[in-house]
Formats: C-alpha cells, sequence, structure tokens
C-alpha cells in the first residue's frame, strides 16, 4: 500500500510539472511563449521549421505528463517524456556541463530518471491502468508442481517435479517457490514439450529467508507437541491431587489413633468406629493406589509421544535450518506462440537414502524358502513422497563420471640381472688343462 501510495504522488506531482512545460510550449500558459515564440527558439538552434518542432516537443511533454498523472498508459508517457528530455540535453544543455547553475544537463537528467523509474515500476494500483487491467510489465509466473518421480541413491536422489501450464506468446519467469534448502544448485535440470514453442532461455536457483515456520509439517509438529505438553500439565497436577489426598488421609488416621490426652473429654473410639476407620482406610488407599499406577502409565506414554514428536521436529530442523529458510528456482523462458507447456524440473537433494533388506519365510509344507528383497527408504528432505514413482538406484553419483588417471609405464630393451652364481664364477680363477706330450 505504502508503495502504490508513493508512486502515485511522484506521478501526480512529476507529471503535473512535465505537463506544465507542454503547455507553456503549446499555449503560452504559465508564462511561456506558445508555439510562434518556442518555434522561434527552435529554429535559432538548427531545428527547422521550428513551430512544427515545437509542437512535437509540447505535444510529448503535455501529452506524457497527463498520461503520467492519469497513470495510464504508464510506460508509454515516461517514453515520451524520456524521449524529449534526451533530446533537450544533447541539443541544449550538453555543452554546458552537468549542474544547472551554468545551464547544464542536471535537470532534464533528473526529470528523464524520475520518467525512467516509473517505466520500470507501473502506474502502481492508484492508477488507471489498474483500472482497466493493463499490464505492460511481464509478471513471475508462480508454478504449482507436483513430484511424479523420486530416484533414490545411497546418499541423495533426485527429484522431478512436473506442472502443466498455459503460457501466452513472449517471455515470462516461471517461479518454483518453497523446494528444499538441501537442493544442490548445480544439478538444475529442465525440460519441456507443448504447443507453444517454447524455448528456454535460463534457469537459476537462491535461497529464500523468512521469518515464521514455511514448513507446514513443522508447523503440525509443533501444534501435536503443544498439545502433549498441556496434557502432561494436567497428568502432572492430577498426580499431585493424589499425593496431598494420600497426605491427608495420614493425617486422619494419626488424628483418630492418637488418644485423647488426660485434660480432653472426648470419648475414645469404639470397635465399631476402628473398624470403619480401617475399611475406610483401605479402600481409600486401594482407590488412590489403582489412580496413581493408571496415571504412572499415561505419563509414560505421554513422554515416549512427546520424545517422538520431539525427534521428529529436531530431525527437520537439523536439515531445514529451522525451517527459515527454502529454495527458489526461477526459470526464464520465451513462447513464439500462445499455447501449452508442460515443464519437468529435476534437481538433487541431500538428506535421502536406501538400504536394501531381506526378509526369509520357511514353508515347512512345502519344504521351501521365500527369500524377500527389499529397501528401506529414509528421507529428510521437507518434501512428501507420495503417491510418486520411486526408483532405488545402486549408483553413486557422489564418485563422479572422470576417468581416472593412469600412471606411466616405461618400456626398454630387456636387461637380465647377474645373479650371484654369475659373480662367483667371473671371480674364480680358470683352471689350468693337463700338460700333453707329443710323441
Amino acid at each position: 500500500m505504502s508503495i502504490d501510495l508513493g508512486i502515485l504522488v511522484l506521478r501526480v506531482l512529476f507529471g503535473g510539472a512535465i505537463a506544465a512545460h507542454g503547455a507553456q510550449k503549446l499555449f503560452g500558459w504559465f508564462g511561456g511563449y506558445g508555439i510562434k515564440g518556442t518555434g522561434g527558439f527552435f529554429d535559432s538552434i538548427g531545428f527547422r521549421p521550428g513551430t512544427t518542432f515545437a509542437a512535437l516537443a509540447g505535444l510529448s511533454e503535455f501529452c506524457g505528463g497527463a498520461l503520467l498523472i492519469l497513470g495510464l498508459f504508464t510506460p508509454l508517457g515516461a517514453a515520451a517524456v524520456v524521449a524529449t528530455m534526451i533530446v533537450a540535453s544533447v541539443s541544449v544543455h550538453l555543452r554546458n556541463g552537468f549542474f544547472a547553475t551554468g545551464n547544464g544537463i542536471e535537470v532534464p537528467f533528473l526529470y528523464a530518471s524520475a520518467a525512467l523509474g516509473l517505466a520500470f515500476t507501473g502506474g502502481g494500483a492508484f492508477s488507471l491502468d489498474a483500472v482497466f487491467g493493463l499490464k505492460f510489465a511481464t509478471e513471475p509466473f508462480v508454478v504449482t508442481s507436483q513430484i511424479g518421480a523420486v530416484t533414490v541413491y545411497a546418499d541423495r536422489a533426485i527429484v522431478t517435479r512436473t506442472a502443466q501450464l498455459q503460457l501466452a506468446a513472449g517471455q515470462v519467469e516461471l517461479v518454483f517457490e518453497k523446494l528444499p534448502t538441501s537442493l544442490v544448485d548445480q544439478s538444475l535440470q529442465v525440460s519441456g514439450k507443448g504447443s507453444a514453442n517454447t524455448t528456454i532461455l535460463d534457469v537459476n536457483a537462491r535461497t529464500t529467508f523468512i521469518q515464521a515456520t514455511a514448513n507446514p509439517r513443522v508447523k503440525a509438529l509443533e501444534d501435536e507437541i503443544e498439545t502433549e505438553q498441556k496434557q502432561g500439565r494436567l497428568l502432572s497436577d492430577r498426580v499431585a491431587v493424589l499425593k496431598e489426598q494420600r497426605t491427608l488421609l495420614g493425617k486422619i488416621e494419626t488424628a483418630v489413633t492418637t488418644p485423647p490426652g488426660k485434660d480432653s473429654t472426648a470419648p475414645r473410639a469404639t470397635f465399631e468406629e476402628w473398624q470403619k476407620l480401617l475399611t475406610f482406610a483401605d479402600d481409600t488407599r486401594s482407590k488412590l493406589a489403582t489412580e496413581t499406577q493408571t496415571l504412572d502409565a499415561q505419563q509414560k506414554a505421554h513422554e515416549e509421544r512427546l520424545n517422538a514428536l520431539n525427534a521428529q521436529l529436531n530431525e527437520l530442523h537439523s536439515h531445514s535450518e529451522d525451517g527459515r529458510s527454502y529454495k527458489t528456482v526461477t526459470l526464464r523462458v520465451a513462447s513464439a506462440a500462445a499455447g501449452t507447456f508442460d515443464v519437468a524440473l529435476g534437481y538433487a537433494v541431500q538428506g535421502a537414502s536406501w538400504t536394501p533388506a531381506y526378509d526369509a519365510r520357511l514353508h515347512a509344507e512345502q519344504r521351501a524358502v521365500e527369500l524377500t528383497y527389499f529397501g528401506i527408504v529414509r528421507q529428510r528432505t521437507g518434501e512428501d513422497w507420495k503417491n510418486v514413482a520411486l526408483t532405488l538406484s545402486t549408483a553413486r553419483p557422489s564418485l563422479g563420471g572422470g576417468a581416472p588417471e593412469l600412471s606411466a609405464w616405461y618400456l626398454d630393451v630387456y636387461q637380465r640381472r647377474a645373479n650371484r652364481e654369475d659373480v662367483a664364477a667371473k671371480s674364480a680363477p680358470a683352471a689350468s688343462a693337463p700338460a700333453t706330450a707329443d710323441r
């Protein structure tokens, strides 16, 4: 509301000032020179015929300012003002520097800046554009998606969300809100098909921080914990009441069984009164003991439920940063024509895993053993995987797909290494041959 009021004030005051400048040139109002006088000035700076350019400048300022005041076709009115200020700056003020004291470009620069800002913000809620439903800027489209498939690995999961959209021609931003904070930004994958001939331009993710608890599961657990805590206080109060009743019963027994003093005139209790007292005390203690046992069992069950709820809440908080943040994925697309667009968004999340399990059953009559193989899936991503196509994979995405580094192998001519026998043979003296005589 305050932003719309600020835009309204800026439109009316700024648009009124610009329209007054136009009225000076067109009608000679507010001390102006009219078309004839203004045309002579335009002739002097090289814009001929001067009256034609004076009329164009006056119409741009007067009509542009009027459109800004009304908030009607706000970007068009702002564009007319910006164009007029650019021409004025270049043709008249630029050679005099920036500041208005020397007739520089300061004033037209400020006017153009204000008009440019209104072109981006639009006319706001208090404008004719809003009354007639005219939209000149494409607003982000918040996508309502459903989880269609999940592939669970040993240390993560790949989640695929799908949505069916009806798009108009042109560019639009598709926003997927309240995604898990454990979403891996680098894992985003987007695909789509449809009759709109849509091109996916880019996709990005950002973390959005909030003040209140955003996760409905966290809110539901907090409400259940509060209910259990109230029930626990009621049980504790009842235990305290039983304790007081037990103490009061002991005081009654003490008072009745204490013999009266020497000066007391109170009569002694009869045998029948003693029997009634014993019966009353026995019945009352039995009732108190039975209720105490019931309360002990209820308190134990209450503590187990409360501990289980706190464990679930702590698990969600530890992974979702206390529910004070979530991921938002923005997808920018361009459609050549209006039509349907079926989009699929895939991303990896931490906090999910699965382990294999086996169940063996012996059928004695058939003399057979039935072996069942299944998987136990655990996930704390903050999303509900209900009615999804679930796939369990033994792949290890964390290992990556890069080829291993190979060590170098060197090839050379084989050199036989000498052993001890060879060394000993070379070092021993040669044996002398036997002498022979010539006959």
